[in-house]
């Protein structure tokens, strides 16, 4: 406030002590280039192929697209038995549940037309520390292994 008691005009925007530089940015922005300077990987949602990671030597990114977490079953699952969202969600964590306790439990998990869950022994070995070169254990541990079906191989595979 002035000491009149008046308020104090606004004030101009300041330039920018830059000009150009505001204009490059200004201009990479509507032609699509980031701000230093490299060019922005087009990516096109139908193609996995097409989304690369700006950095290099990096592998491909998966797109968003091509993978179906459990939400995506269950919502699947749902619209397919006309279910409820509830109603399949118990479903498909009842399957979950069921074969994680076979497993759990040393079975074989066959389900014919899908595929085969096994257990792999992995034996104990020796391993090499990445950052110091020093020689350590690694103890036996269990792997889950799936199989697929012929039928499901066919289908991948057509």
């Amino acid at each position: 406030m002035t000491p009149d008691g008046g308020r104090e005009p606004l004030s101009q925007p300041q330039p920018s002590r830059n000009p150009d530089r505001s204009l490059t940015l200004l201009t990479n922005a509507i032609i699509g280039l980031p701000r230093k300077g490299r060019p922005i990987i087009a990516r096109n949602a139908e193609s996995p192929d097409s989304r690369r990671s700006e950095s290099a030597g990096r592998c491909p990114r998966r797109s968003q697209e091509t993978i179906m977490n459990t939400t995506d079953l269950i919502e699947k699952v749902a619209a397919d038995n006309s279910l409820t969202k509830v109603a399949a969600k118990t479903v498909v964590d009842g399957v979950f549940k069921a074969i994680a306790d076979a497993a759990a439990g040393g079975e074989e998990i066959n389900l014919p037309g899908f595929g085969k869950f096994k257990i792999q022994a992995r034996a104990a070995r020796e391993g090499r520390n990445p950052s110091t070169g020093a020689t350590i254990q690694i103890a036996a541990s269990k792997k889950l292994a799936f199989q697929p079906a012929k039928a499901v191989q066919d289908r991948l595979n057509k």
